[in-house]
C-alpha cells in the first residue's frame, strides 16, 4: 500500500507540478490526522505516503541548487568552456540512413554526461550535469576522466509537436538541465584520469578487466555482444547491431535486465551449495554477488528491482521469515522510485515491473502445477513428459508476457512482433546457459585450458543468440 501511494503521489506531481510547500503541508496535515482520529489510521498512512511521493518528485525534478549549470542557460546558445568529470559510458552514435542521405557524409557523433566543476575557468563553483554532444569520435575517454571543453551551451529542446517525445522532461528527471554541443575533438582537453570515489573505481576496474578478457578470447562480434549481455556495456555495438534484437522483440536478452540478476542469484546460490554447507553463508555470499553484479553492470532500474527482490528472498534464510512475493515487489518498486522518481515514466522500468507483476499474478498458479508422472513409465517416457511440461509452461509464460507488454511496446516504439514468443522460447533457456558460461569464463578465463574451453563455449552461444534474433527479425509479418 505504501509503494502504491508513493507512486500515486509521483504521478500526481508529474502531471500537475504542484509546489513543494503544498506536499509538505499535506504531509503534516495527514500526519496529524493519524494521531487525532484513530479510525483513519490506514487512510492517513496512504495519504502520508502519497504526500511524501509527490514531495520527493517535486524536490527531485524542480528544486535545483543555485549554482547549477542550468541557471546559466538561456534560449540562445552560449559559447563557454566547461570543466568536469565524465560520468557513465562514452557512447558513439552512428548517423542513420536518412541523415547520411541528407548530409552526404557518414560522421560519427559521441554522447556522454559531464559532471561540471567549473565554467569559463572562473573561481566561482558551478555544479550540475550536462549532456555533451560531440561531432566526431572521442579520444578514448572513459568514466572518471577530467576534461575541459569549449562548446555551445543550450537548454534541451522542448517538444514542438503533439505526441513528440519530451527529451527535456527526460533530462530533467535525470537532474540534467543543459546540453553542450562541441564541434570537434580538438576542442576537448584531457586534464586527468581518475574516479569520483572508491566504489566507482572498483566498478570501472572490473568492467575494464571483463572487457579485456572477453575481447581476448572471443571473436570481435561475439565479444561486443558479450559485453552488453554480461556487463551491460553497449559502446562496442552500433545501432545496426542491436536492430535485429529490437525488431524481433528480444532486446531483453541482450541488455542486463532483471532476468540476468535473478539468474546470477540462482547460479551463485546453487554453486555455493557445493562449497558452503551453511545456509546462512550461502545466502550472504549470494546477496554480496548480486549487489556487486548490479553495481558493475550500471544499476539500471530493472536490475535494481531484481536485486532488491533477490536480497529479500535470500534474506529469509537469515531471519527465518518467509518473504511475501507482493511485498517483495512493492519494496523493490519503492527502492527504484526513491533512487529516481522519473523511472516510473520510463519504458524500461515499466516493462520490468509489468512482467514481474504478470509472473506473480497470472503465471504463479500455472507454473506451480506439479507434473504427475506414472512410476511405471520408462526413462524416456518420463523424460519426454518433463520436457513437454517444461515446453508448455515456457510457451504459456512467453505468450502471456508478450500479451501483457505488447500494448506498451506498440504505443511507445510502434513495434508489433508476435515472433518474439517463439524467439523467446529459444533464447530464454539459451541465455540461462550462456549466462552461466559467461560467469564461469569471467571467473576462470585466465586459467589456460579451462579458459580456452569456456571461451569456445561462450563464443558459440553468443553466435547462436545473434543468429536466432536475426532469423526472427527476418520473418515477414513477424
Amino acid at each position: 500500500m505504501v509503494a502504491l501511494a508513493f507512486a500515486t503521489g509521483i504521478v500526481t506531481d508529474h502531471f500537475f507540478s504542484l509546489p513543494l510547500v503544498f506536499w509538505l503541508s499535506a504531509g503534516f496535515t495527514f500526519f496529524g490526522v493519524r494521531f487525532v482520529w484513530s479510525p483513519a489510521q490506514v487512510l492517513s498512512l496512504f495519504l502520508i505516503s502519497l504526500a511524501v511521493g509527490g514531495g520527493w518528485h517535486a524536490h527531485f525534478e524542480r528544486l535545483w541548487p543555485t549554482d547549477d549549470v542550468s541557471r546559466f542557460v538561456s534560449k540562445e546558445r552560449v559559447l563557454c568552456r566547461l570543466r568536469g568529470v565524465v560520468e557513465g559510458e562514452v557512447v558513439p552514435i552512428e548517423p542513420n540512413s536518412a541523415e547520411r542521405s541528407l548530409s552526404q557524409q557518414e560522421e560519427v557523433r559521441t554522447r556522454f554526461t559531464l559532471r561540471v566543476t567549473s565554467m569559463n575557468d572562473v573561481s566561482e563553483s558551478v555544479t550540475g550535469r550536462v549532456v555533451v554532444h560531440l561531432v566526431g569520435r572521442s579520444a578514448g575517454w572513459k568514466s572518471g576522466d577530467e576534461l575541459s571543453m569549449l562548446g555551445w551551451l543550450a537548454s534541451p529542446r522542448e517538444p514542438s509537436n503533439q505526441g513528440e517525445s519530451n527529451y527535456a522532461s527526460y533530462l530533467r528527471e535525470e537532474r540534467i538541465g543543459a546540453m553542450l554541443f562541441v564541434e570537434d575533438a580538438q576542442s576537448v582537453t584531457a586534464i586527468g584520469s581518475g574516479f569520483p570515489g572508491p566504489l566507482a573505481a572498483v566498478r570501472e576496474t572490473l568492467r575494464e578487466w571483463g572487457c579485456q578478457l572477453l575481447r581476448g578470447g572471443l571473436s570481435p562480434r561475439s565479444a561486443a555482444l558479450a559485453e552488453a549481455f554480461l556487463l551491460g556495456i553497449r559502446t562496442s555495438l552500433s545501432p545496426s547491431d542491436v536492430l535485429p534484437f529490437v525488431e524481433s522483440g528480444t532486446i531483453h536478452v541482450l541488455v542486463v535486465s532483471g532476468l540476468h540478476v535473478a539468474l546470477i542469484a540462482h547460479i551463485v546460490w546453487m554453486g555455493a551449495g557445493i562449497l558452503v554447507r551453511s545456509i546462512t553463508r550461502r545466502a550472504i555470499l549470494s546477496m554480496g554477488v548480486v549487489v556487486l553484479y548490479t553495481l558493475v553492470t550500471g544499476a539500471n532500474p530493472p536490475a535494481v528491482r531484481a536485486a532488491v527482490a533477490s536480497i529479500l528472498v535470500l534474506g529469509q534464510f537469515l531471519g527465518n521469515r518467509s518473504a511475501e512475493p507482493i511485498n517483495t515487489l512493492a519494496a523493490s518498486a519503492l527502492v527504484v522510485m526513491l533512487g529516481n522518481p522519473g523511472d516510473l515514466f520510463r519504458t524500461g522500468p515499466q516493462l520490468s515491473f509489468l512482467c514481474a507483476m504478470a509472473i506473480l499474478v497470472l503465471l504463479g498458479g500455472i507454473t506451480a502445477v506439479p507434473t504427475e508422472i506414472s512410476p511405471f513409465s520408462t526413462t524416456w517416457q518420463r523424460g519426454g513428459r518433463v520436457a513437454f511440461e517444461y515446453g508448455k509452461q515456457l510457451f504459456i509464460s512467453c505468450l502471456v508476457l508478450w500479451l501483457v507488454t505488447a500494448p506498451l511496446l506498440m504505443s511507445t516504439f510502434h513495434l508489433f512482433s508476435p515472433v518474439s514468443v517463439l524467439a523467446s522460447m529459444i533464447l530464454v533457456p539459451l541465455s540461462e546457459g550462456t549466462l552461466g558460461i559467461g560467469v564461469a569464463y569471467l571467473g576462470l578465463g585466465v586459467v589456460p585450458i579451462i579458459g580456452d574451453g569456456l571461451a569456445w563455449l561462450l563464443d558459440g552461444s553468443m553466435r547462436i543468440l545473434d543468429g536466432t534474433s536475426s532469423w526472427a527479425a527476418s520473418i515477414e509479418w513477424g
